[in-house]
């Protein structure tokens, strides 16, 4: 592995972090608590502006990866959604039809899931099912992270986690690098996102991230000849897909909209049964790393 990949994004993060959070309080560009927040002073929420731009430069400098461009256009839809949600607010609904479109235009360019393989079950050739397979994925996985961003650090964290375990199993390759060039990113950012948190990703910075780690995993599984990429992010974010469903389930029975923001998602109740914060996030981390243990167990297996 270019050791650079990861360490220049590292240490630009690190350095450019603090001035994003002085910037921010002198600007104002702050969360404020809010009924469903758990933090009780003003953070900044401009995480997502540093990850999204810094990483879309860094690649271009050192990979010198002109095909991102895709990528970037794509990705700058859903980044700039969530950006206008932070300083303005914008509808759940009409966040879901800028993902769509986003999703269409990256489609247009070959990042399709165009084949399912997992243990015991395999679709070799989805078809015309191709497009709605891939608009659920990017939906699902852009949505979950987003989700999971209600604690210090609990996004960035899982993110990190789940694409360093696709990273681990790639060989050296374009999308590789730029794995490594995201992981050094999160990695320098975590240290002022976890708790207690000087800076949120905010709504920019949470769909980015979800949405390229849906972006990875469909290019890993491109340009690889193995065929579980797919199953990585799928099986490590169980639980915040098994708590995204039953929180549309649960609202659907109280006749609210499945869209309606609550305190009853998994980390929150966690965090009121075992009350610190930092235990609460790590509880999720470790989660995670034993559902990458079993993954890993049983790929090896079949």
């Amino acid at each position: 592995m270019n050791i650079l990949n990861f360490l220049v994004p590292f240490l630009i993060t690190l350095i450019l972090t603090p001035f994003a959070i002085r910037f921010s309080h002198k600007k104002s560009f702050l969360n404020y608590p809010k009924e469903y927040s758990v933090h009780t002073k003003p953070i900044p929420f401009t995480g997502g502006v540093i990850l999204f731009i810094t990483f879309f430069v860094i690649s271009l400098i050192l990979k010198k990866d002109f095909n991102l461009l895709p990528f970037f256009i794509s990705s700058f839809i859903v980044f700039a959604s969530g950006l206008y949600d932070d300083f303005i607010g914008l509808s759940a609904q009409k966040k879901l039809l800028l993902q769509l479109i986003a999703v269409l235009s990256l489609s247009c360019f070959g990042i399709l899931i165009t084949d399912i393989r997992l243990p015991f079950v395999t679709f070799s050739n989805l078809g015309i099912l191709s497009l709605p397979v891939t608009i659920l994925w990017f939906m699902l996985l852009t949505n979950l992270i987003n989700i999971a961003d209600g604690l210090d650090g609990l996004a960035t964290g899982i993110y990190t986690l789940t694409l360093f375990v696709i990273w681990v199993w790639l060989p050296p390759s374009s999308i590789s690098s730029q794995i490594l060039i995201s992981l050094g990113l999160t990695v320098a950012f975590l240290l002022f996102n976890f708790y207690p948190a000087k800076i949120f990703l905010g709504n920019s910075g949470s769909l980015f991230l979800g949405f390229s780690l849906a972006y990875f995993s469909i290019v890993a599984r491109q340009e690889s000849t193995a065929t579980f990429f797919l199953l990585i992010p799928i099986t490590l974010l169980l639980i915040h897909v098994i708590d995204m469903l039953y929180a549309v389930y649960r609202r659907r029975k109280q006749g609210v909209s499945i869209f309606k923001g609550d305190k009853t998602h998994l980390h929150y109740l966690l965090l009121g049964k075992i009350v610190d914060h930092r235990k609460t996030v790590l509880l999720f981390y470790l989660a995670t790393l034993i559902l990458a243990f079993f993954l890993m167990l049983g790929l090896s297996v079949f």
